[in-house]
């Protein structure tokens, strides 16, 4: 497929070319659609979160993932064992401090595109009766896969 470039202010925006020469947007999806999607993909996670296996929870995230700490602190995984074993040290850190529930609130999502969406919502550690522990703001870059949404990127907010 071949690409024209269009100007806008302050960014650059590629559209596709037609077999008749003319460019055209890319659709955005549906975004009741897009939302019932993302819905699902965090509601899958807190399933997941709550194994505290570390290779089960890496199957969410896309094999090169980054992460941007709220200070700054960025961090960039190249293999599945990385980020397994990463995943496995935070779910042991959470259990040992009493964490047993997941639950995200605040949920909002922004189109990037046919294929991806930047996510954010509010994350809780919480206890079995679930008094919260922990709380932070944290968005995802969730690219879709033939396994579903998978993040390849977050970023945590400063609180």
């Amino acid at each position: 497929m071949t690409f024209a470039t269009s100007p806008t202010t302050p960014f650059r925006r590629h559209f596709p070319i037609t077999s008749a020469g003319e460019s055209k947007a890319l659709d955005a999806p549906d975004s009741a659609v897009l939302r019932d999607e993302v819905v699902a993909h965090f509601e899958e996670c807190v399933k997941v979160f709550r194994t505290f296996d570390g290779p089960e929870i890496a199957r969410y995230y896309l094999t090169h993932y980054c992460a941007l700490s709220a200070e700054g602190d960025v961090k960039c995984y190249t293999s599945v064992e990385e980020m397994a074993s990463q995943f496995q040290h935070m779910a042991d850190d959470c259990y040992a401090l009493g964490v047993r529930v997941f639950r995200y609130k605040d949920l909002e999502t922004t189109p990037l595109g046919t294929q991806s969406v930047l996510a954010t919502i509010t994350w809780e550690h919480c206890t079995e009766d679930e008094c919260v522990l922990n709380y932070w703001r944290e968005s995802y870059i969730l690219v879709r896969t033939e396994a579903g949404l998978r993040a390849f990127a977050s970023v945590d907010h400063a609180l």
